[in-house]
């Protein structure tokens, strides 16, 4: 008896362990709140109001992905297909964004597709005319943009990886403007003229790329550097984190071999959009010219 005696009271003597408890910064709960972690914190001050979203407006050209600068109609008119230039930085700052109408919210495409005035409809044989009557016809090259790659994308067994979509704008000497497939401003330039101008414009919207990126990451305002304040909310809410990301940015593409097609002009300047100077891996995104040139090119070919 003495013995069994001393193994309870050793038994008993033994402290056991409880679990920890972690609070959540809930009022009314005694010391919890301050083992609350700095992450449930800020998750908690994000739990205000109600958990509902606003279905966007389209007014006066302007998206959730920011203001559109440019439209390329598809072929067959399926709204579904066009593509939407918006600008989705700052007018200071710009960097612009490929947008398909099936990435709109319903009504969006409709409502967007009743600017003509920013339509581009490309005439390859009026404009080369133009170029080789006037001197200095085009006269600036640029800024680009390209399509991300759709989330968990994979070229099909034995292919090369599809080209992303890019679109570059010109401006012409009497200030007109279009944004142009690669293809287009292929058969508009010429093919080495064209893979130099790619180069460098291709760098440069990667760059820019990575730049809002990470502004956004750290909700900073590409222009000022300061926080974004719930004025830029309002106005432009397309600086914000996004939810949900779409896709991502890859300009990979297959290395073909192409003949120059004839058209000597005077070099035009290469507007980037500002963004700095930056040195990345590049490989010729071009294909063999086709064996015709149509007096028009349409903005789904690469679809």
């Amino acid at each position: 008896m003495g013995s069994m005696e001393i193994l309870q009271t050793d038994s008993a003597s033994k402290s056991v362990s409880k679990p920890a408890v972690i609070g959540l910064g809930i009022t009314g709960v005694d010391n919890v709140s301050r083992s609350t972690p700095e992450s449930l914190q800020s998750l908690r001050g994000k739990l205000t109001g109600d958990d509902v979203i606003e279905m966007f407006e389209y007014q006066n050209g302007v998206t959730e992905f920011g203001p559109m600068v440019a439209i390329r109609p598809c072929r067959t008119d399926n709204l579904r297909f066009t593509r939407f230039i918006v600008n989705a930085g700052t007018t200071d700052r710009p960097h612009h964004k490929i947008i398909k109408g099936t990435e709109l919210c319903p009504g969006g495409a409709e409502a967007l597709s009743k600017e003509k005035n920013k339509e581009t409809n490309f005439n390859y044989r009026t404009r080369k005319e133009l170029m080789r009557n006037t001197p200095g016809y085009l006269k600036t090259v640029g800024p680009c943009a390209v399509m991300p790659r759709p989330e968990g994308y994979a070229p099909r067994s034995g292919s090369k990886p599809r080209r992303p979509d890019t679109y570059i704008r010109v401006m012409y000497k009497d200030r007109q403007e279009e944004w142009l497939t690669r293809t287009e401003y292929v058969q508009l330039v010429g093919q080495s003229c064209a893979e130099r101008h790619l180069k460098a414009l291709v760098a440069k919207y990667q760059t820019r790329s990575n730049y809002m990126d990470e502004c956004k990451k750290a909700t900073l305002h590409p222009g000022t550097g300061l926080p974004l304040t719930q004025k830029d909310r309002e106005e432009a809410p397309w600086l914000f984190p996004d939810e949900h990301k779409t896709g991502s940015f890859n300009v990979a593409s297959s290395q073909d071999a192409d003949d120059d097609i004839d058209g000597g002009f005077q070099e035009p300047t290469i507007d980037d959009g500002g963004a700095p100077d930056a040195e990345s891996p590049y490989i010729n995104p071009f294909k063999k010219a086709r064996a015709y040139l149509p007096d028009s090119i349409c903005s789904d070919e690469e679809l």
